[in-house]
C-alpha cells in the first residue's frame, strides 16, 4: 500500500514539473497548477516517519533535498536517460530490501509471540509441578497417619465377616430343612389337587351330562303332557271307538248300498230291455194297424178322425214318455245334489275342525311371538335364560325389562339386531391390526339374556350391573356402538392420548371366549342426567369360559351358560324359529280361508238341493198331468175306433182284424209307454243306489281316517310315555352320578383344603427361612464388602507409602525440570524481543534507502523529461523557421526580413532548452520547491498536497 502512495506522489510531482513548457506558450499570470483538483491527503504513518498536512517534514528530507539540489545536472538527454536507468534499477533494489526487511520483522515478530506463549505456558507448568509436589508430599503424610487405623480396620472387619459366615451358614441349613418340609408339603398338595381336579372335571363332566340329561327329561315331559292327561287319553280313545263303530256301520251301509246299487241296475237293465222290447212291438202293431187300414174300406172321416185320435195319443204317449224321463232325470238330479250337499257339509266340517285347532296352535304362536326371546329360550330348553329375564330375586336388574314391549331388548327385531352387532364386533375383532390372531366369539343363552337385562337397565340407571362376573360394554345413544367402543377408542390407544380405552380392550382381549349382546330401543332417562339420549342402548357381555358363569362374589355356585354355538348358527336359529312362529297363524288364516270356501260350498249345495227338489217335484208334477193326458187320449182313440166301427163294411173279418190289431197296438203301446216310464225310474233308482253306495264308501274312508288319527295320536302318546321314562331313567342316573361326583368333589376338596393347611405352613416357615437367610447373606455380603474394602484400603495406603521416596523424588524432578524450561523460554524470549528490535532498525533503513532511491529516481526522471520536452519544442521551432524560410524564398524583401526572423527565433530556442543548475529552463518553477516536496513525500512515505514556496506566475493557490 506505501509503494502505490510513493507512485501516485512520484506522477504529481512529476506533473507539476512538466506544467511550466505549456506555460511557455501562455501569457503571464495565466498559468495554474496542474494538480490544483487533488484531493489533499492529510497524513499517514510508515516506517515512524510522520507527514502533516501543513507540508512540514522531518529534517532528514531537507537533507536529502539539499543533497539532491546540489547534483551535478546531466548535460545531456543521454546522460540524462542512462542516470534515469540507474535510478530506477537502484530504486527496484531498495524496495526489494524493504520487502525482505518487512518479512523480516514480521516473522521475528511471530517468534517473539510465540516466546512469550512458551514462557507462559513453562511457568504454568513450574506452578503445577509445585502443586502436584506439594499435594503428593501431603498424601504421602496422610497415608503414613492413616496406616494404622486401617490395619486396625481389616482385623475387625474380618471378625465380623467370620461371626457373619457363622449366621448365614446356620439360615442355610435351616432353609434347606424348610424347603424339604415345603416340598413334601406342595407334593401331598399337588396330589391333593389333583384330585380334586379330577373330581371336579368328572363332577363338571356329570353336571354336564345331568343337565343333559335334564333338558331331554323337560323337553320329554313337554311332550308327555298330553299323553298323561286322561281325558286327552280318553278322547282318542273314544275317537277311536267311534270311528271304529261308524267304520263298521259305513261299511254295512256300503254293503247294503252296494246291493242295491246291484239290484237296482239290474232292474234298471231288466226295465230297459223290456221297454226296448215293448217299444219294438208296439211299432211292430202300429205297421199292423196301417195295412189292414189300408185294407179296409172304412170312410174317410172315421179314418180321420181316428187318424187324429190316435196321431195325438202318440203325442200324449211320448209326452208322458219325456215327461217321465224328465222326472227320472230331476230325481237323479236331486240325489245327486242331495250326496254333494252331504259331502260339503261334512268337508265344512272337517275345515272347521282344522281352523279351529290352527287358531289355537295361532294364538299360541302370537303369544310367543310376542314374547320373543321368553318363548325362545323356554321352548329351546334354557329354563335359566328365562329366568335371568323374568326372576328379579335371580335378577334384580329384570325389573325394567318389559316382555311384550316392541322396544324391548327381548323383542324378535331387537335379537337379531343384537346378534348382527356380534358379527360385526367380530369381524372387528378378527382383523384387528393392533392384536392380530383373535378368535371369533361363540354366543351363549345366558349371556344374551344377561345383555338384554342389561341394556334395558341402562334406560333406568347409569353404569353396569355388575351382577355376573363377565366383562361388559355399553353404549347409550350411539346409532352403532361400535364406532365408540371401537373406532374412536382404537384411535385413542395408537396416539397414547390418556382417553378411555377399554371397550376397545374388552372388544380384541384374547382371554374372552364367549358373548352376548342386547339392544334396546328405550331412551336414557336417569335422574342424575336429564340430557335426551337416542332411544338406543346396548349391552355386550363377554366371558372367559364356554360353560358356566359365576355371580361376583361369589365363586361356589355355577351358573350354566347354557347352549353355545356360533354367531351364525345362533342367528339362524332364531329366525327359523321365528319363521316357524310366523307360519301358524298364516296357517289358521289359510285353513279359515278353507273353511269359509267349504261353508259357501255347503251352502251352494243346499242350495242346490233345493232346486234339484224343486225340479224334481215339478217333473213329477208334469208326468202326472202327461198321464192324464194320454188317459184322455186312450178314450179318444176308443170312441173314434168305436165310430169307425160302426161304418166299417160289411168286411167284418176284416174290421175284425183291424179292430184286434188297433187294440192290440193300443195296449203294445200303453206297454211300451209303461215300459219306458219304468225303464227310467229303474235307471233314476240304479244311479241313485250307486250315488249312496259312493256316499257310503266315503263314510267308510271318513271313518277310517278317524281311526287313523286316534291311532296316530294313541301312538304318539305311547312314544311319549316311553321317551319321558327314558328320558327319566337317564335324568335319575345322570343326577345319581352327579350326586356321587359332587360328593367325590366335595371330599377331594376338603382333602385339598387339609393338604393346603401344611403347605401353607410350610410356605410361611419357608419364606422365613428365606428372609433369614437372605438377610445373613447379605449381613454376610456387607461383612465381605467390608473386609475387601479394608483390605483395598490398606494396600492403598501401603502402596502409597511403600512407593513414597520414588513418588517425591519424581515431583521433585518434575519441579526442577519446570523451572529450566522456564528459565529457557525467558532466554528465548529476551532473544526474540532482540531479535525484533534489529530487524524493526534494518527496516527503517531500507525504508530510508528505499525513500532515497525513488528521490534519485524522481529528480532522474524529471532530467530525462525536461530533456525530451527541450528537444521537442527546439524541433518544433525550427520546424517552423523551415517553413517561415521556405515562404520567404518567394516573395520580395518583407519576406526575407520573416525569414531571418525566424532562424533567429529558431536559434534562440535552440538556446533556451539547455537546463541550468537550480531551475527548469525558465518555467518558472522553483525546483528546490519541487525536490523539496519529492524526497519529503519519499522518505516519510506520504502524499504532500500543499508547497512550502509557490510558483512565479502561480496566483490562485
Amino acid at each position: 500500500m506505501t509503494s502505490k502512495k510513493k507512485f501516485v506522489g512520484i506522477s504529481v510531482a512529476a506533473a507539476t514539473l512538466v506544467s511550466p513548457v505549456a506555460a511557455m506558450a501562455a501569457e503571464p499570470g495565466d498559468v495554474a497548477l496542474a494538480d490544483q483538483n487533488m484531493t489533499p491527503v492529510s497524513s499517514s504513518v510508515q516506517g515512524g516517519n510522520v507527514s502533516s498536512a501543513d507540508g512540514s517534514a522531518d529534517t532528514s528530507a531537507q537533507d536529502d533535498v539539499s543533497a539532491a539540489s546540489s547534483v551535478q545536472a546531466p548535460q545531456t538527454l543521454d546522460e540524462a536517460q542512462q542516470r534515469a536507468d540507474s535510478a530506477n534499477a537502484a530504486f527496484a533494489e531498495a524496495q526489494k530490501q524493504e520487502a525482505d526487511a518487512r518479512a523480516a520483522a514480521e516473522a521475528a515478530s511471530k517468534a517473539q509471540t510465540q516466546a512469550q506463549q512458551q514462557a507462559s505456558d513453562a511457568a504454568a507448568s513450574q506452578q503445577a509441578a509445585q502443586q502436584a509436589l506439594n499435594d503428593a508430599e501431603a498424601k504421602i503424610k496422610q497415608a503414613t497417619a492413616d496406616f494404622p487405623q486401617a490395619q486396625d480396620s481389616v482385623k475387625s472387619t474380618q471378625a465380623a465377616q467370620q461371626a457373619a459366615q457363622q449366621q448365614a451358614d446356620a439360615a442355610s441349613s435351616a432353609q434347606q430343612a424348610a424347603a424339604t418340609a415345603q416340598t413334601k408339603a406342595a407334593e401331598q398338595a399337588d396330589n391333593a389337587n389333583a384330585q380334586l381336579q379330577q373330581a371336579q372335571a368328572a363332577q363338571k363332566s356329570a353336571q354336564q351330562q345331568a343337565d343333559a340329561a335334564n333338558q331331554q327329561l323337560e323337553q320329554a315331559t313337554a311332550n308327555a303332557v298330553d299323553a298323561n292327561d286322561p281325558a286327552k287319553t280318553a278322547s282318542a280313545q273314544q275317537q277311536l271307538a267311534d270311528g271304529t263303530n261308524e267304520k263298521a256301520q259305513a261299511e254295512s251301509a256300503a254293503q247294503s248300498a252296494q246291493q242295491s246299487a246291484k239290484t237296482a241296475q239290474t232292474k234298471a237293465d231288466d226295465a230297459q230291455s223290456a221297454a226296448t222290447t215293448a217299444q219294438q212291438q208296439a211299432e211292430s202293431a202300429a205297421q199292423t194297424v196301417k195295412t189292414l187300414e189300408s185294407q179296409a174300406g172304412t170312410s174317410q172321416s172315421a179314418s180321420d178322425n181316428l187318424k187324429q185320435t190316435q196321431q195325438a195319443q202318440q203325442e200324449a204317449a211320448a209326452k208322458l214318455a219325456a215327461a217321465q224321463q224328465a222326472s227320472a232325470e230331476a230325481a237323479k238330479n236331486a240325489a245327486q245334489a242331495k250326496a254333494a250337499k252331504t259331502a260339503a257339509d261334512q268337508a265344512a266340517a272337517a275345515a272347521k275342525a282344522d281352523a279351529d285347532a290352527k287358531k289355537v296352535a295361532a294364538d299360541e304362536s302370537s303369544k310367543k311371538l310376542q314374547q320373543g326371546a321368553l318363548a325362545y329360550f323356554t321352548d329351546k330348553g334354557q329354563s335359566y335364560a328365562a329366568q335371568v329375564l323374568t326372576d328379579t330375586t335371580e335378577n334384580p336388574y329384570a325389573s325394567a325389562t318389559q316382555i311384550g314391549n316392541a322396544k324391548d331388548a327381548t323383542s324378535f327385531d331387537n335379537m337379531i339386531t343384537a346378534l348382527n352387532y356380534i358379527k360385526e364386533g367380530n369381524k372387528l375383532r378378527q382383523s384387528d391390526d393392533q392384536f392380530p390372531g383373535r378368535n371369533a366369539l361363540t354366543v351363549s343363552d345366558t349371556l344374551m339374556a344377561i345383555g338384554m337385562t342389561n341394556a334395558n337397565y341402562a334406560s333406568v340407571k347409569r353404569g353396569h350391573t355388575k351382577l355376573y362376573n363377565a366383562g361388559e360394554n355399553l353404549s347409550y345413544g350411539y346409532p352403532d356402538p361400535f364406532d365408540g367402543w371401537y373406532t374412536e377408542e382404537k384411535k385413542s390407544y395408537i396416539d397414547n392420548d390418556g382417553q378411555e380405552t377399554g371397550h376397545y380392550l374388552n372388544i380384541v382381549d384374547s382371554g374372552y371366549q364367549t358373548t352376548g349382546f342386547g339392544h334396546s330401543g328405550y331412551a336414557a332417562h336417569w335422574e342424575d342426567d336429564p340430557r335426551p339420549f337416542l332411544p338406543l342402548l346396548d349391552a355386550q357381555e363377554f366371558c372367559s369360559s364356554s360353560d358356566v358363569l359365576y355371580k361376583r362374589g361369589d365363586f361356589t355356585k355355577e351358573y350354566s351358560l347354557g347352549r353355545v354355538m356360533s354367531v351364525d348358527d345362533y342367528l339362524k336359529d332364531v329366525q327359523q324359529y321365528r319363521a316357524m312362529l310366523e307360519q301358524e297363524p298364516a296357517a289358521y288364516q289359510a285353513a279359515l280361508a278353507t273353511y269359509q270356501s267349504k261353508q259357501k260350498d255347503a251352502v251352494a249345495a243346499a242350495n242346490a238341493l233345493d232346486s234339484a227338489n224343486a225340479k224334481a217335484a215339478a217333473a213329477a208334477s208334469d208326468v202326472t198331468s202327461a198321464q192324464a193326458d194320454k188317459t184322455a187320449a186312450d178314450k179318444k182313440v176308443a170312441q173314434a175306433q168305436a165310430t169307425a166301427h160302426a161304418g166299417e163294411s160289411a168286411d167284418s173279418q176284416l174290421q175284425q182284424k183291424l179292430t184286434q190289431a188297433r187294440a192290440d197296438y193300443a195296449a203294445k203301446q200303453t206297454a211300451a209307454t209303461s215300459a219306458a216310464a219304468a225303464a227310467a225310474t229303474a235307471k233314476a233308482d240304479s244311479e241313485a243306489a250307486q250315488q249312496q253306495y259312493a256316499k257310503a264308501l266315503q263314510a267308510v274312508k271318513a271313518a277310517q281316517d278317524k281311526i287313523d288319527a286316534a291311532n296316530a295320536t294313541l301312538a304318539a302318546y305311547q312314544t311319549a310315555k316311553q321317551q319321558l321314562a327314558t328320558a327319566q331313567q337317564k335324568a335319575d342316573a345322570a343326577n345319581a352320578v352327579l350326586r356321587q361326583a359332587n360328593e367325590k368333589s366335595t371330599q377331594a376338596k376338603q382333602a385339598a383344603d387339609a393338604a393346603a393347611e401344611p403347605l401353607r405352613e410350610a410356605n410361611a416357615t419357608l419364606a422365613d427361612a428365606n428372609k433369614r437367610l437372605a438377610d445373613a447373606q447379605s449381613a454376610l455380603k456387607q461383612a465381605q464388602d467390608a473386609y475387601q474394602a479394608a483390605q483395598q484400603k490398606l494396600a492403598s495406603l501401603k502402596g502409597i507409602v511403600d512407593s513414597a521416596d520414588a513418588t517425591l523424588a519424581n515431583a521433585r524432578k518434575a519441579v526442577q525440570d519446570a523451572q529450566s524450561s522456564k528459565k529457557a523460554a525467558d532466554q528465548r524470549v529476551q532473544e526474540t524481543q532482540d531479535a525484533l528490535k534489529a530487524a524493526q532498525e534494518q527496516l527503517k533503513t531500507a525504508e530510508e534507502q528505499s525513500g532515497n532511491a525513488a528521490a534519485q529516481k524522481a529528480i532522474a526522471d524529471l532530467w530525462l523529461n525536461q530533456f525530451k520536452a527541450a528537444q521537442a519544442a527546439v524541433d518544433a521551432a525550427r520546424e517552423a523557421a523551415q517553413k517561415q524560410a521556405e515562404a520567404a524564398k518567394q516573395s520580395n524583401t518583407p519576406a526575407r526580413h520573416a525569414a531571418a526572423s525566424a532562424s533567429t527565433a529558431a536559434s534562440s530556442a535552440t538556446g533556451k532548452a539547455q537546463p541550468s543548475n537550480g531551475e527548469l529552463a525558465h518555467t518558472g518553477a522553483d525546483m528546490t520547491a519541487s525536490l523539496l516536496a519529492l524526497v519529503a513525500f519519499a522518505g516519510a512515505g506520504a502524499v504532500l498536497s500543499v508547497a512550502k514556496k509557490t510558483g512565479k506566475h502561480q496566483d490562485r493557490w
